[in-house]
């Protein structure tokens, strides 16, 4: 979830999923459907519930090689291991590049997160990189970041979340009985239930004393926060 603008300015290459409203034809995230085009798919069929790919070894492959072949190292930040097979990727095709230049620099991590949060771990590691931190110093500070990040969030539907295999079953059968939302926090790399409620306007309201809790508890200079939704 980072701007065109940003990739731009800074370097950095997304390799994307891959998203299908019929289980045959894929489109990549960003590349072939923009996001707001997926949300509208969605909204406008209710039954509609779409499946995500993860990009192939070869997409990873392909990037890792554009930068070997420069001598400039590479770290890769795939989503948290629990949502996507991204990181198995990412590792195969760092193996298959190192192979032909073994002295490149590659470096993948499960960054533990999704979506903003991964967003701002990688901004960070812009910041490092423009400070002129060390390559490897960079990674240790990055792994410690990545543990204090959090996604704080509810949705109207959890059905996306269940079909998708996203939310346990505990989460399911304390909400899906009495027609009540969850809050959902995503804490390294899993999702987990927060709280419960009916009214989603008193939800958004929990939302913030459950992240305004954490961040006080953990030091509120110490963060950079970020609001993320889906469909607005």
């Amino acid at each position: 979830d980072l701007s065109k603008e940003y990739l731009e300015k800074h370097d950095v290459t997304i390799v994307p999923l891959s998203v299908s409203f019929d289980g045959e034809t894929y489109y990549r995230d960003g590349v072939d459907i923009t996001r707001d085009e997926c949300y509208q798919k969605m909204v406008d069929n209710p039954k509609l519930f779409p499946k995500t790919s993860l990009p192939s070894v070869e997409s990873f492959e392909t990037v890792f090689r554009k930068y070997a072949e420069q001598n400039i190292p590479v770290v890769c930040f795939t989503i948290s291991i629990h949502l996507s097979g991204s990181y198995n990727s990412a590792s195969m095709a760092k193996d298959v590049v190192e192979e032909d230049y073994p002295d490149a620099k590659i470096v993948v991590l499960d960054s533990q997160q999704d979506t903003v949060s991964q967003a701002l771990i990688i901004d960070q590691v812009v910041r490092m990189q423009n400070d002129g931190i060390p390559f490897d110093t960079m990674i240790e500070n990055t792994k410690k970041l990545m543990g204090t990040a959090r996604i704080f969030f509810t949705v109207g539907s959890l059905d996306y979340l269940r079909i998708g295999g996203r939310i346990g079953k505990m989460a399911i059968s304390a909400t899906g009985k009495l027609g009540i939302k969850p809050i959902i926090i995503l804490k390294d790399g899993e999702v987990n239930l927060g709280g419960v409620g009916r009214n989603r306007g008193k939800l958004k309201k929990n939302i913030i004393q459950i992240a305004d809790k954490y961040l006080t508890e953990n030091g509120k200079d110490n963060f950079v926060v970020s609001i993320g939704y889906g469909y607005d």
